[in-house]
Protein backbone atom coordinates (compact mmCIF):
# COMPACT_ATOMS: atom_id res chain seq x y z
CA UNK A 1 0.00 0.00 0.00
CA UNK A 2 1.09 3.07 -0.91
CA UNK A 3 0.43 7.05 1.06
CA UNK A 4 1.35 10.08 0.27
CA UNK A 5 1.76 12.57 3.13
CA UNK A 6 1.63 16.59 2.54
CA UNK A 7 3.71 18.14 5.10
CA UNK A 8 7.72 16.74 6.00
CA UNK A 9 8.14 17.89 9.89
CA UNK A 10 7.43 16.60 13.21
CA UNK A 11 3.70 15.76 13.12
CA UNK A 12 4.40 13.93 9.38
CA UNK A 13 7.26 11.81 10.69
CA UNK A 14 4.37 10.84 13.55
CA UNK A 15 1.83 10.23 11.08
CA UNK A 16 3.78 8.23 8.73
CA UNK A 17 5.22 6.13 11.89
CA UNK A 18 1.27 5.12 12.31
CA UNK A 19 0.70 4.37 8.20
CA UNK A 20 3.39 1.76 8.90
CA UNK A 21 2.15 0.65 11.37
CA UNK A 22 -1.34 0.14 9.32
CA UNK A 23 0.16 -1.52 6.48
CA UNK A 24 1.86 0.95 4.03
CA UNK A 25 4.74 -0.11 2.73
CA UNK A 26 5.40 2.63 0.46
CA UNK A 27 5.58 6.08 2.35
CA UNK A 28 6.53 9.73 -0.02
CA UNK A 29 6.58 13.22 1.34
CA UNK A 30 5.13 16.54 -0.41
CA UNK A 31 6.65 19.82 1.10
CA UNK A 32 6.87 23.13 -0.79
CA UNK A 33 9.41 24.20 1.09
CA UNK A 34 11.78 21.10 2.20
CA UNK A 35 11.83 20.12 -1.25
CA UNK A 36 13.28 23.73 -2.87
CA UNK A 37 15.48 24.44 0.07
CA UNK A 38 18.27 22.59 -1.40
CA UNK A 39 20.00 23.77 2.38
CA UNK A 40 16.86 21.52 3.60
CA UNK A 41 17.60 17.16 4.42
CA UNK A 42 15.24 15.94 1.35
CA UNK A 43 13.47 13.62 3.75
CA UNK A 44 11.63 12.87 7.02
CA UNK A 45 13.18 10.92 9.14
CA UNK A 46 13.45 7.17 6.63
CA UNK A 47 10.51 8.57 4.30
CA UNK A 48 12.09 10.71 0.94
CA UNK A 49 10.45 13.97 0.21
CA UNK A 50 9.39 13.88 -3.48
CA UNK A 51 7.82 16.68 -4.43
CA UNK A 52 6.03 19.79 -3.58
CA UNK A 53 2.44 20.05 -3.14
CA UNK A 54 1.23 21.03 -6.21
CA UNK A 55 2.12 16.69 -6.86
CA UNK A 56 -1.12 16.14 -5.30
CA UNK A 57 -2.69 16.54 -8.20
CA UNK A 58 -1.17 13.67 -9.96
CA UNK A 59 -1.39 10.76 -7.59
CA UNK A 60 -4.07 7.95 -7.14
CA UNK A 61 -3.10 6.38 -4.05
CA UNK A 62 -4.09 7.45 -0.90
CA UNK A 63 -3.59 10.91 0.54
CA UNK A 64 -2.85 12.36 4.63
CA UNK A 65 -2.64 15.91 5.40
CA UNK A 66 -0.12 16.13 8.40
CA UNK A 67 -0.04 20.23 8.42
CA UNK A 68 0.06 21.22 12.29
CA UNK A 69 -1.57 24.06 11.79
CA UNK A 70 -5.39 24.14 11.28
CA UNK A 71 -6.04 26.96 8.94
CA UNK A 72 -3.67 25.93 6.27
CA UNK A 73 -4.84 22.08 6.58
CA UNK A 74 -8.16 22.92 6.32
CA UNK A 75 -7.56 25.05 2.97
CA UNK A 76 -5.39 21.74 1.43
CA UNK A 77 -8.41 19.32 2.66
CA UNK A 78 -10.48 21.70 0.30
CA UNK A 79 -8.08 21.80 -2.31
CA UNK A 80 -7.60 17.91 -2.71
CA UNK A 81 -10.98 17.06 -1.38
CA UNK A 82 -11.50 14.78 -4.51
CA UNK A 83 -8.64 12.77 -3.10
CA UNK A 84 -8.92 9.23 -1.57
CA UNK A 85 -7.65 11.04 1.94
CA UNK A 86 -7.74 8.78 4.56
CA UNK A 87 -7.96 8.37 8.36
CA UNK A 88 -5.18 7.19 10.38
CA UNK A 89 -5.11 5.38 13.86
CA UNK A 90 -2.48 4.17 15.84
CA UNK A 91 -2.86 0.47 16.87
CA UNK A 92 -2.50 1.40 20.52
CA UNK A 93 -5.44 3.55 20.14
CA UNK A 94 -8.86 2.58 22.25
CA UNK A 95 -12.12 3.66 20.86
CA UNK A 96 -15.03 2.77 21.58
CA UNK A 97 -18.17 1.29 19.06
CA UNK A 98 -19.80 3.61 17.93
CA UNK A 99 -17.45 6.93 18.03
CA UNK A 100 -17.85 8.15 14.45
CA UNK A 101 -14.19 9.52 12.99
CA UNK A 102 -14.05 12.00 9.95
CA UNK A 103 -12.01 11.83 7.04
CA UNK A 104 -8.20 12.86 7.17
CA UNK A 105 -8.54 12.44 10.95
CA UNK A 106 -5.10 10.87 12.74
CA UNK A 107 -5.79 9.23 16.03
CA UNK A 108 -1.66 8.71 18.37
CA UNK A 109 -0.73 5.91 20.16
CA UNK A 110 -2.41 5.56 23.81
CA UNK A 111 -5.69 8.31 23.09
CA UNK A 112 -8.92 6.58 24.36
CA UNK A 113 -11.73 7.88 22.86
CA UNK A 114 -15.00 7.14 24.96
Amino acid sequence: MKLTIIGASGHGKVVADIAEKNGYNEIDFLDDYKFANPECIQSCGKWPIVGKTDNAENIDEDLFIAIGNSQTRKIFMERYADKHIVTLIHPNAIIASGVKIGRGTTIMAGVVIN
